[in-house]
């Protein structure tokens, strides 16, 4: 017996009429209806209600099993129709939303994958014997290679020598960093690359090194050319930059600069960033007299000044956009556009870098800049190897996370550490403050000898700008036995060095498979180990939900890229 039909509307009756062909497929239709407007019931035991229809809409690239089967479907009501009599799991796929022909299309292409032939060219690369085995091998300025190992690389405590995306990458943008000072910035060859490797690979050296390696060559050009035009040390560069790195985050702004700030008393340069504990009159007072080598910034803000003729652009010469994916999204075109044309006209190199390669950004870069050059990392869009992941299917997700936690906080596997770290990413706000309540309300924080040290990190927070930095620093009294958790959502996942974090949960499943890599790059970085844990509720693990998170384990057991 078939649930009482819903009320529908006048022309909602006219299209079943006119899309239906016999009158079992009226009946499926408003059954299919029917389930989407009726409220999700309660499962049994679970103290966070979860609506499984719902759970198919999240990703934008969980792809089903058989891709042949789902092509066939041309509308909903053939989804229907199928899913009634084509299927042996009735019961468990009734009501779930099946993709139609370009939702399947839609779904394929929306990552651009590098070939194979471009995967095996950086795989023969790195295995040559030209391949540079430490800094030292890579012709750089005088001094840097030193500075790098000694001052830069210092804090992982062994031997220092470069990462595939380096190796890669260094060697080809710094190959003509010896010429070209001596003519108009309009006649120079405008140079473009596109730097894209996995996660925790090292990419903000492989884009630092050749951009302080080119600020010291042409301050070593204009010292043997004191009487040229074109010397910097005869153009004005009060509040005019001669480089710009754009970020989509401040944390992401704040940590390029420390990085930058310590290795500047190596090799002498003036770094400068647009933080949010200067506001616009500290910068104005303090940040834009002075003569800027490296300017970093978010975009927003960044365009301010520029449009306001505050922060003269005249001098850049060299730009770097990390984390592109993000920064060439809708949300900050309307600040990266105008920064881009406003640069353009002077500009010598122009270095993107990426851990993703979005459709949308790879279309963007063909049509704006066709003779860019891509330096693609052999393991792009795959995990790092060295963590183990593990599924935690249980009924109650709060529950398990709790349990979850506390058998982090009681094994033995960091004892060598001050205190554990563990980031717990949720795909919201909502999320995140829920997961938050619900661990402080378990856990009397309070007490002297509380195990739980809770760390909120969104936007929302008013203490948003120090919460990363209280995660990394060092526990004031050491204790292996007590777990500091940051909880955060995608704003966590973006570039940030968590080197010190050894397990990330996902209390949430991830939107997508390109979401899933930046969240599982915050551990195992830099060649350490990691450990990752996916919570899935029984109500969530059905349907296309559970062939791709089966999917993704298997192919982070495989050690395959993810899309």
């Amino acid at each position: 017996m078939f649930p009482p039909s819903p009320i529908l509307c006048r022309q909602c009756l006219r299209n079943l009429f006119t899309e239906a062909r016999r009158p079992s497929q009226i009946r499926t239709l408003k059954q299919k209806v029917q389930y989407r407007r009726e409220k999700p019931s309660d499962f049994a035991g679970t103290a966070r209600k979860v609506d499984t229809r719902k759970v198919p809409f999240q990703s934008s690239v969980r792809q089903p099993t058989s891709t042949a089967a789902v092509s066939k479907l041309k509308s909903p009501l053939d989804a229907a129709r199928q899913s009634l009599q084509g299927s042996d799991n009735t019961e468990e796929e009734s009501g779930i939303w099946q993709p139609n022909r370009q939702d399947q299309e839609a779904r394929e292409s929306t990552f651009a994958h590098p070939s194979q032939k471009t995967l095996a060219h950086a795989t023969k690369q790195l295995r040559s014997q030209w391949a540079p085995t430490s800094f030292r091998d890579i012709n750089l300025y005088k001094g840097l290679a030193e500075a790098i190992e000694t001052v830069t690389l210092s804090h992982l405590g062994k031997e220092t020598q470069p990462t595939d995306i380096q190796a890669l990458a260094i060697p080809v943008i710094t190959k003509l960093d010896k010429s070209g000072f001596d003519t108009p910035a309009t006649e120079n060859q405008f140079q473009s690359f596109l730097i894209a490797a996995e996660t925790g690979s090292g990419k903000t050296l492989a884009y630092l090194i050749p951009l302080v390696n080119r600020l010291k060559r042409e301050e070593e050009w204009a010292k043997t050319h004191p009487d040229s035009p074109y010397s910097i040390f005869n153009t004005r560069r009060a509040a005019s930059p001669r480089s710009i790195i754009i970020v989509p985050t401040s944390e992401l702004a704040e940590q390029i600069y420390g990085v930058l700030k310590q290795l500047s008393h190596e090799v002498k340069l003036t770094v400068c960033a647009f933080l949010p504990k200067f506001d616009d009159r500290t910068i104005r007072k303090s940040i834009l007299p002075k003569y800027m080598d490296i300017l970093i910034s978010t975009p927003h803000r960044l365009n301010e000044f520029v449009q306001s003729g505050e922060l003269r652009s005249g001098q850049v010469r060299y730009m770097i956009v990390d984390e592109a994916d993000t920064i060439f999204d809708r949300s900050f075109s309307d600040s990266v556009t105008p920064l881009l044309s406003a640069v353009r006209q002077q500009l010598t190199h122009l270095v993107l870098c990426t851990a993703t390669i979005p459709l949308a950004l790879e279309e963007r870069l063909a049509h704006r800049y066709p003779g860019m050059q891509r330096i693609v990392a052999p393991k792009i869009h795959t995990a790092p190897r060295r963590i183990d992941f593990q599924l935690v299917l249980e009924a109650d997700k709060r529950e398990a996370l709790l349990e979850l936690l506390h058998s982090i906080q009681s094994d033995n596997k960091e004892s060598h550490r001050d205190i554990k770290r563990a980031i717990v990413f949720c795909n919201s706000r909502e999320g995140v403050r829920e997961v938050y309540e619900y661990l402080k309300a378990s856990e009397d924080l309070t007490l002297s000898d509380s195990v739980f040290e809770l760390i909120p990190f969104t936007r929302d927070n008013f203490d948003r700008h120090t919460a990363l930095e209280r995660f990394k620093n060092s526990a004031q009294t050491p204790n292996s036995k007590k777990l500091r958790i940051l909880v955060t959502t995608d704003m966590g996942s973006r570039g940030l060095d968590t080197i010190e974090a050894k397990t990330v949960i996902l209390y949430d499943v991830p939107y997508s498979s390109i979401d899933l890599l930046h969240r599982l790059g915050r551990t195992a970085r830099a060649g350490t180990r990691g450990r990752a844990y996916m919570i899935v509720s029984k109500a969530e693990y059905r349907g296309r939900t559970k062939e791709w998170v089966n999917e993704i384990r298997d192919r982070l057991i495989r050690g395959v890229a993810l899309v």
